[in-house]
């Protein structure tokens, strides 16, 4: 379970990240950038579309790592479910094995009393 936390921590943090990063890459290419008013609104234009189509990008790998993430999950939770089922019922024939085997001997005991 903390490996989740630590891998949804992970992927939030680089998420946080690369989204700054874009801003900051934006804001100094306006700033710095020797061109007219109509050519840099066209660049900001391009470089948020570009941006977006990456997050849309990195949100839907989130998406499927999680969903696979929980897939395995529940393959392992039925997996350890047939293990535990198993064990209750190895249990439980073994103690119908062992009532068994006392009320036997119990048995013999009242019948030698019975005797004596």
């Amino acid at each position: 379970m903390e490996h989740n936390e630590n891998c949804s921590s992970s992927l939030g943090g680089l998420f946080a990240a690369f989204l700054v990063g874009g801003i900051v890459g934006a804001a100094a290419a306006i700033l710095f950038a020797p061109r007219s008013g109509e050519e840099t609104r066209e660049r900001l234009k391009e470089k948020a579309a570009a941006l977006r189509e990456n997050m849309e990008d990195m949100a839907r790998d989130v998406k499927d790592k999680t969903y696979q993430a929980v897939e395995k999950g529940k393959g392992l939770l039925e997996e350890q479910k047939g293990k535990l089922s198993s064990a209750i019922d190895a249990g439980k024939e073994a103690m119908l094995r062992e009532k068994e085997r006392l009320m036997g001997k119990f048995n013999e005991s009242v019948e030698d009393l019975e005797e004596a």
